[in-house]
């Protein structure tokens, strides 16, 4: 009975302790109800207080029965063995306290482990709470963590937070959702409730349905230090790349700048757009390549063999590429290298007359050359000549400043029908103005009347005049100015070839000239006259009436490989106050006069070298240098000439050296009275029809 009546007394003084607002009550013998042993009896009663012995624990203790004064720190039982320092091990100001509801009022601190235990399979949730006071006590935060029944409870962790501060969850993560669908959801509208990346605070993106957009149905990436959407993924599987409402599978726009989709690859590989069709491989239409290798770009078409690539527009197909490489434009079936169909409008850059037109010298008539030059490239620009040939009937064609006409090579033909002027000049510049600038003329074939092939024999030139005279103003400050000739064939012309005169700049290569002129005195192949700056290069002149190249009143000039050969007269002449000329590496054989001739006609030529020549089956010399001044002659073979290898009358200052001069029909060298400071060394002149002892010449009056 007394054990019973302890452990009923025990737990009622923890009642007591628990809730400060109890009061003493006296209790009499009466009111503990026991059966013996244990019991309490009136001897166990003193000053109707229980004596300290054991109350049973099975005793009952009617808590009515427990009144009396409040609980104070006075009477808490300090200093006996029941005190709540006994109970707690704690200072009593820190022990546990409750208030008739069970809710602590006090914060709680704990140094040790805490552990919540429900039955002995399992556990109970453990839900937190705070109100905040600061909010009238209406917003709750709670925490909740929830266990499992059964199994082995002692390895069960749903949540866990470790000291390094690592979080793991057994389960899926639910952000504005209970019923997370994934291992993490979280649910909101858009760009408010979106998943948010941040690096360390100084940029971050959202991303999530309806981000950027306000569409739930569009997932978006949207830059939050920018304030843009970057990315748009819709619910039919279109990527917006700039934009939010995308139109096709992939969809790019740039608002600050021009749209660029880059494929780059490492120099090893190439980089490769390309599309196919259902069947992959086998139908593949087209593919554009890259070569990182040579720089080269490869646009295929590799469906089939036979498939041709077809540009559409809203009009149709406006242009076509076979495979046999035709090109068509207007039509689907192209049955040429260029076969157009309708007008050809172009601009003031290029332009491309029809070969067909009748009178490509008429400006009167649209689609010439003519035509172009004075309607559309008055301002300067390119014709371009295809293969054909572009007949002329009523006048020149004429030139123009900043012009280029630039064929397709000896197919391309400009030639003369029943013409009596010349097939390209610029005499309608007005006199006195200008003549014209920048212009090229490149890679095509010029014919005069009555052309046979020039091998068949004399060519029948008809009444046509010049082929190309590009003539000018007498005032050099009116010079033509930068004129370039290459890749031309000239022949049949009725008088020159070719005539340039009052041109500053002048550019001449590649160039074959034949059969031009009827005089032999003033008709010749190439005819220069009052031009500064001359360049002329790989150039053949032969069977011209008079002379291969003549050139007067030229200053600084350089020929290089030159070949005049079966002319009328000179192979190359100089003269008339021609200066600061050099000529190499050139040859002229078989003229009717000598092979190269620098002689006066109002004045003799100055400061000419000769260097590295060929002069051989000449009608009169080889050289011959007349009334000229500074001359000098190396390296040259004179040979096999019908007079004399080298002939000087009324010369002065001309230096021989390192000459051969053999087998000519006359001297090896002949130097009349009026020639002096002569300068002979180190040639050999040996085996001609005249005195050749020891390099010996024929003098006339003359010392060596």
């Amino acid at each position: 009975m007394k054990t019973r009546l302890f452990f009923l007394l025990r737990a009622a003084v923890i009642a007591v302790l628990l809730v400060p607002t109890l009061t003493y009550a006296q209790v009499i013998a009466t009111d503990v109800q026991c059966s013996p042993p244990g019991c309490v009896d009136t001897t166990d009663i003193k000053n109707n207080t229980i004596k300290n012995i054991d109350i049973s624990n099975a005793a009952a203790i009617d808590p009515a029965k427990i009144s009396g004064v409040a609980w104070t720190a006075a009477n808490d039982g300090a200093g006996s063995t029941m005190d709540a320092d006994t109970l707690d091990g704690l200072d009593s100001l820190q022990f546990l306290r409750s208030d008739a509801n069970g809710v602590m009022n006090a914060s709680l601190t704990m140094a040790g482990q805490l552990d919540v235990y429900k039955g002995t399979l399992g556990f109970d949730a453990i839900n937190l709470f705070r109100v905040d006071p600061a909010d009238n006590h209406t917003k709750v935060y709670e925490l909740s963590v929830n266990g499992i029944s059964g199994g082995n409870f002692n390895d069960v962790q749903q949540a866990y937070i470790s000291n390094s501060g690592n979080a793991y969850f057994a389960g899926s993560v639910g952000i504005g959702t209970t019923s997370p669908a994934g291992r993490l959801e979280t649910t909101g509208s858009g760009g408010i409730d979106a998943l948010v990346l941040s690096y360390l605070g100084s940029s971050s993106f959202a991303l999530g349905p309806g981000t950027g957009t306000g569409d739930g149905t569009k997932f978006g990436i949207y830059d939050r230090t920018i304030g843009n959407t970057r990315l748009v993924i819709d619910n039919s599987g279109q990527v917006g790349i700039g934009t939010t409402v995308p139109t096709a599978k992939l969809h790019v726009w740039n608002t600050t700048g021009d749209s660029e989709l880059r494929l780059t690859a490492d120099s090893d590989y190439d980089s490769i757009f390309r599309m196919t069709g259902q069947g992959g491989e086998l139908n593949e239409g087209f593919y554009i390549q890259y070569d990182n290798n040579v720089g080269d770009t490869y646009f295929k078409n590799i469906y089939s063999a036979d498939n041709a690539f077809h540009f559409l527009t809203a009009a149709g197909e406006p242009l076509t590429i076979e495979t046999n490489g035709n090109i068509g434009i207007g039509t689907t079936n192209p049955k040429a290298t260029l076969d157009v169909h309708g007008s050809v409008e172009v601009n003031d850059l290029m332009v491309y007359p029809n070969p067909a037109v009748s009178d490509h010298g008429n400006p009167d008539l649209e689609g010439s050359i003519a035509w172009y030059i004075k309607n559309q490239l008055n301002n300067g620009g390119t014709i371009y000549l295809q293969p054909g040939t572009y007949y002329v009937t009523s006048q020149a064609i004429p030139l123009a400043d900043n012009l280029a006409i630039i064929g397709s090579g000896p197919g391309s033909i400009i030639r003369a029908y029943n013409l009596t002027d010349d097939l390209i000049n610029n005499e309608s510049i007005a006199l006195g103005t200008a003549g014209v600038r920048n212009v090229t003329l490149r890679d095509f074939a010029l014919v005069g009347n009555g052309y046979t092939d020039w091998y068949e024999g004399a060519p029948d030139v008809g009444d046509v005049q010049d082929c190309i005279d590009i003539g000018g103003q007498t005032d050099e400050a009116n010079y033509n100015t930068n004129i370039s000739l290459s890749g031309l064939t000239v022949s049949s012309c009725g008088r020159m070839g070719i005539v340039i005169k009052h041109t500053n700049e002048l550019t001449m290569s590649d160039i074959f000239l034949h059969d031009n002129g009827t005089s032999t005195s003033y008709h010749h192949n190439i005819y220069l006259s009052e031009v500064n700056n001359a360049m002329l290069t790989n150039i053949e002149s032969e069977r011209a009436a008079g002379n291969g190249l003549k050139i007067s009143h030229v200053n600084r000039a350089t020929l290089t490989n030159i070949i005049a050969r079966n002319n009328g007269q000179y192979g190359i002449r100089t003269d008339a106050n021609s200066k600061e000329i050099s000529i190499a590496a050139s040859s002229a054989y078989d003229n009717g006069a000598s092979g190269f001739y620098f002689m006066t006609d109002g004045g003799g030529a100055e400061d000419v070298a000769l260097s590295g020549c060929t002069a051989y089956g000449n009608g009169n010399h080889g050289v011959e240098i007349a009334y000229s001044d500074n001359i000098t002659v190396t390296g040259c073979v004179l040979r096999a000439n019908d007079q004399d290898g080298m002939r000087l009358i009324g010369a002065d200052n001309i230096a021989m050296t390192g000459n051969s001069i053999r087998y000519n029909a006359s001297d090896g060298l002949e130097l009349d009275a009026s020639s002096g400071n002569t300068v002979f060394v180190g040639n050999i002149n040996e085996n001609n029809g005249g005195v050749d002892v020891n390099g010996t010449v024929t003098v006339k009056d003359h010392n060596i």
